[in-house]
């Protein structure tokens, strides 16, 4: 699978458990910051497990930026339909005749994004981590499924703007997959970023339960807010 990470907090401890404990070296995290340069793009490109991504060296160094967007218009991606209110736009500034105006863009993040989808085409699953911002889903948060800490990209659009979640799957990944060690061990040390990762997964047990409860699974309601099954 890909797997498109915002920055170095939900990074870093991945690639540590990738390149130093060995789990699941076939993902291949791709961080949504770091592809902003030029370099990190050739390794995603040519170091495995690698990204496809058909770009040359010529097109990486100096055609691989930030497009001017001041005509809202939707994008076709694998077979999905971005519309165009929903596709994101940051604006930077520009020299407008003699004067720095501040014009919307769509930074090379988002338009890589949509490469990478359509060139992958639905050959291998793509996910996007909880913790990238909504500003970072490229427009496509109404195909998103949520299955625990990461959101998969699907072709089915989703009701409203929003994703659905996977209710198997996320039950599965918090009572089956997911370590939670030294979570209740005031000896282990946690700052306040860490603090606030954290509160990740309280969205989740919440998420679940809700659903269960709109489902009249009382029981299971029950469970998931004590955190058993």
């Amino acid at each position: 699978a890909l797997l498109f990470t915002n920055g170095d907090n939900d990074t870093y401890p991945l690639w540590f458990m990738q390149y130093v404990k060995g789990v699941r070296p076939d993902v291949r995290v791709v961080n949504l910051s770091l592809i902003k340069t030029t370099w990190y793009v050739r390794q995603l490109r040519d170091l495995g497990p690698k990204v496809p991504l058909n770009l040359s060296d010529e097109y990486i160094e100096k055609s691989l930026q930030a497009q001017l967007w001041t005509e809202p218009k939707e994008v076709q991606v694998a077979g999905i339909t971005v519309d165009a209110n929903r596709v994101p736009t940051v604006d930077y500034p520009a020299m407008v005749g003699n004067e720095v105006q501040r014009v919307p863009v769509v930074e090379q993040s988002t338009w890589l994004v949509w490469r990478i989808v359509e060139q992958t085409n639905w050959k291998q699953p793509i996910y996007f981590a909880i913790t990238v911002p909504e500003s970072n889903h490229a427009g496509l948060t109404s195909h998103f499924s949520w299955e625990g800490m990461a959101w998969r990209l699907t072709q089915q659009k989703n009701p409203g703007h929003g994703e659905t979640l996977n209710v198997e799957r996320t039950r599965r990944n918090l009572f089956e997959v997911y370590k939670y060690t030294g979570l209740d061990d005031p000896s282990v040390y946690m700052d306040e970023v860490e603090d606030r990762l954290l509160t990740n997964y309280q969205v989740i047990f919440n998420a679940l339960a809700q659903t269960y409860q709109q489902n009249g699974e009382d029981e299971k309601t029950l469970g998931t807010l004590r955190g058993y099954e």
